[in-house]
């Protein structure tokens, strides 16, 4: 069974289910600057920041990925809007430190990657399914930031017999909100490019002198690479879907867990009930013994309440976006 940690949520996108701002430190970017000043030096030719762009050619497009370290692989999803040369490179090296092979990787059509772009979950698990076969990895950490995360639980719950452990950086669970997301999260998270002011206020703690100072040094390494960077997802186009559904422009089909907010707080509405973009199967496999350890018996507990294991259907993002 994977373990699965960390589901603190997160704002990193518009239209995501998030948390506080000092939230998001404590469990998003701010986890990337703790393990980023463990590691205070970076050496200036080689690690994550200076790692060859390799590709995976699967269906008819190009995979961009980067590989740093040797040993047992984890796979990790990025944020929304993110693309490989947004992970701190002090992180992944701090990662491949601990004997971790580090693959990171552009969605199809975003950054390096060719191929038709969609933020369809279909897809993006597609996509690190089809990496992660390409590559022959085995037993592999499947791990996610933010919008990744929620990719990340996805493919455990599709493919949880080849993953050995999930991740899961300042995600979202399924299920009712215990905290819905700052404005100023989803506001930010709408602008492009990216500047200093607004990574420090998404990711650190502006207020505090030694969290605007690590988000500098963050910052830097982030941007210190000059050739052969993965190009920025457009906000229009990472936007234009959700904001044209907002504007009262029609119809689309979007992911519950970015519109569960719009739907909670009446900005949207759910104009085909019964149909689903996606649908998976979720299996628990435990060994047989006569006593379950009190810890599998409540993580199974909570696949039944959020999954509905008697049989149903149910949505847990839109359970809990529609629960009021």
């Amino acid at each position: 069974m994977p373990a699965i940690s960390s589901t603190r949520p997160d704002a990193s996108a518009v239209g995501f289910p998030a948390a506080s701002r000092r939230h998001a430190l404590l469990g998003g970017a701010g986890v990337l600057a703790v393990l980023a000043i463990a590691v205070p030096a970076v050496a200036k030719a080689a690690g994550a920041g200076y790692a060859d762009t390799l590709f995976v050619e699967s269906g008819g497009r190009k995979l961009a990925y980067r590989s740093v370290g040797k040993g047992k692989p984890i796979v990790l999803a990025h944020r929304f809007r993110g693309v490989l040369d947004l992970w701190d490179p002090a992180f992944i090296d701090a990662l491949a430190a601990q004997g971790f092979q580090v693959i990171t990787f552009d969605h199809s059509g975003m950054g390096l990657s060719t191929g038709e772009r969609s933020y369809n979950p279909s897809a993006l698990v597609k996509d690190a399914k089809d990496l992660i076969d390409g590559l022959r990895l085995k037993d592999v950490v499947i791990g996610g930031w933010s919008f990744g995360g929620i990719v990340a639980q996805i493919y455990v719950a599709m493919f949880g017999a080849s993953v050995s452990h999930a991740v899961l950086i300042s995600t979202t669970p399924p299920g009712k909100l215990v905290k819905a997301g700052e404005q100023l999260f989803y506001d930010l998270a709408a602008q492009g490019p990216a500047t200093l002011e607004q990574y420090t206020t998404m990711f650190f703690e502006p207020s505090d002198p030694a969290s605007r100072a690590a988000s500098q040094r963050s910052f830097e390494r982030i941007f210190a690479r000059e050739t052969g960077r993965s190009p920025d997802v457009s906000v229009d186009w990472a936007l234009a879907m959700f904001a044209a559904a907002l504007a009262g422009m029609g119809i689309t089909g979007l992911p519950s867990f970015v519109v569960a907010d719009a739907l909670r707080g009446k900005a949207l509405e759910r104009v085909r009930p019964g149909w689903h973009m996606l649908t998976t199967t979720l299996y628990a496999a435990m060994p047989t013994r006569k006593y379950v350890p009190a810890r599998t018996r409540a993580f199974m507990d909570y696949l039944v309440e959020s999954f509905d294991g008697r049989g149903g259907t149910v949505d847990p993002w839109l359970r809990g976006a529609l629960a009021d």
